[in-house]
Formats: structure tokens, C-alpha cells, sequence
């Protein structure tokens, strides 16, 4: 019985360090919030019309990183407002990328074909997505023309396309 008792206690004296540790390892970690005030780490993508997208490529311009699926019902509701930003802004020296790691190259295509958005569809193959933390649909990176993420949402039901308006004119400047 002692010795029972006292493996008992071992036990939940683990599990008490375990949790403090899991609690404490997701507090300090917020995922792509993590990334506001850096720049994007090194890549070059493709999309679904064969041009190339690098930092190199985005140099001196204000870029949405669209982080979505075609399957992701916020993804798409945002679309139109990225369609509608690119039009209004893109020769003021925006570029809105949608990139997507979830669905097939021609998966894509169909979608962007399908759709006629006036902005990029690249395919990831998950490197930028798991580079930047990108664990929520959409997430989607705002960054100046700095090249430095200025902010970063994960909930697009949550703001309006005048709230995130608000935050492409601040990266246009």
C-alpha cells in the first residue's frame, strides 16, 4: 500500500510538470502572431500561371499572403475583398498571393480559373505555410513595403473588408 501510494503521487507529480509545461509552451508560442515585425522567410512559390513569386520579386511592394483552400468557407468569403483590394490598389503597389498548401496544383487552377480573381493562385507544398505557423484557415500576413509583416489575421468572419482595408492602406505607405 505504501509503496502504491507513493507511485500515485510520482505519478500525478508528472502529470501536474507535464501540463505546467504544455500550459506554459503554448503561452509562449502564438503561432503566425509570432512573425509581426519580421520579414518572410526566404522562398519562391509558383502559381497556377507558371510566374515565379520570391521576396526578391516583392521587393519595395505592400503583399497580402492569403494563407487559405478552396474546401474553407471563411477562404473564400475573403476572396472577393482580396479581388476587390487588388483591383483598387494593385498599381498603387499591391500584390495579394493566395497560397495554398491543401489542394492539388489543378485543383487550384480550377478555382482560380473558375473564379477570374484578378490575383495569384500559388501552390506551397506546406514550406512557407509551416515556416510561418500557419495552423488556422485563413491566416492571412499584411506586410509593408518594408517587406516586414505589419500584421496578421486568423479569423476573417471576425473583421470586415473595411477593417482590413484599413491595414492594406497602412502597409501601402
Amino acid at each position: 500500500m505504501h509503496v502504491s501510494g507513493r507511485l500515485l503521487s510520482m505519478s500525478r507529480s508528472f502529470l501536474s510538470v507535464g501540463a505546467l509545461l504544455l500550459v506554459g509552451g503554448a503561452c509562449a508560442y502564438t503561432g503566425p502572431r509570432d512573425m509581426i515585425g519580421k520579414s518572410l522567410p526566404h522562398f519562391t512559390l509558383k502559381d497556377v500561371d507558371g510566374k515565379v513569386w520570391s521576396n526578391e520579386a516583392l521587393k519595395g511592394k505592400a503583399v497580402v499572403l492569403d494563407c487559405w483552400a478552396t474546401w474553407c468557407g471563411p477562404c473564400k468569403a475573403a476572396s472577393a475583398t482580396m479581388d476587390a483590394l487588388t483591383k483598387k490598389y494593385g498599381k498603387r503597389g499591391l500584390v495579394v498571393i493566395a497560397l495554398n498548401k491543401y489542394d492539388s496544383p489543378a485543383k487550384i487552377a480550377e478555382y482560380a480559373n473558375a473564379h477570374h480573381y484578378a490575383f495569384p493562385f500559388a501552390v506551397d507544398g506546406a514550406t512557407l505555410h509551416s515556416r510561418l505557423g500557419v495552423v488556422n484557415l485563413p491566416t492571412i500576413f499584411v506586410l509593408g513595403r518594408s517587406g516586414k509583416i505589419q500584421s496578421v489575421m486568423t479569423e476573417w468572419n471576425k473583421t470586415s473588408p473595411a477593417q482590413f482595408e484599413k491595414l492594406v492602406l497602412a502597409a501601402l505607405k
